[in-house]
């Protein structure tokens, strides 16, 4: 039978620094993983809420026959993207009442909302037409820009930050 010392149990301070190492380090990739991903998430669903309320507007106005006018406007801690009446009369325009459709976008989720036109985006109604414009939704990820044309379509596209590898399997890359 072999006897036991007190050298031969147990781990050095040495092995046990290193798997502490180790462990943080994975701890560390795993939490910023995780982090992106939340990131991403955020971008993509309010790009998916900005396209839907877009669609759902565009829809409206092409069914009734009325022109709307989307506005958008930051509110406290959130951003706000309204759709108004709007309407040409003998050459003056009238921006009518507010409409009960608006989206809703969590500062907390974007970091920045750019609304870039010549003029503001509007849907018109017979000619299921809209003025063009994008709308670029932005946070520590990358960027996604939603693009409206002449002809009404509504289309989405990605560009990640500088240096960043990152790519959305459902968004195409911007060009």
């Amino acid at each position: 039978m072999k006897k036991i010392t007190s050298l031969s149990c147990g781990f050095s301070l040495l092995e046990l620094l290193v798997v502490l190492v180790i462990m943080t380090l994975t701890a560390n990739i795993i939490t910023y993983s995780i982090s992106q991903h939340h990131q991403h998430q955020a971008l993509q669903n309010a790009s998916l809420n900005v396209m839907r309320f877009l669609i759902n507007v565009q829809a409206q106005a092409n069914w009734y026959n009325q022109s709307y006018i989307i506005h958008i406007e930051k509110i406290k801690n959130y951003w706000q993207i309204t759709a108004m009446l709007f309407s040409h009369q003998q050459g003056r325009e009238t921006i009518g009442k507010v409409t009960r459709r608006s989206a809703y976008l969590n500062e907390k989720e974007l970091q920045r909302l750019d609304y870039t036109t010549i003029s503001p985006i509007i849907f018109y109604g017979r000619r299921n037409m809209a003025s063009t414009g994008h709308i670029r939704l932005s946070n520590s990820i990358g960027e996604i820009q939603i693009i409206v044309s002449a002809r009404g379509r509504i289309r989405r596209c990605f560009r990640s930050r500088q240096g960043a590898a990152i790519t959305m399997a459902e968004v195409p890359q911007c060009e």
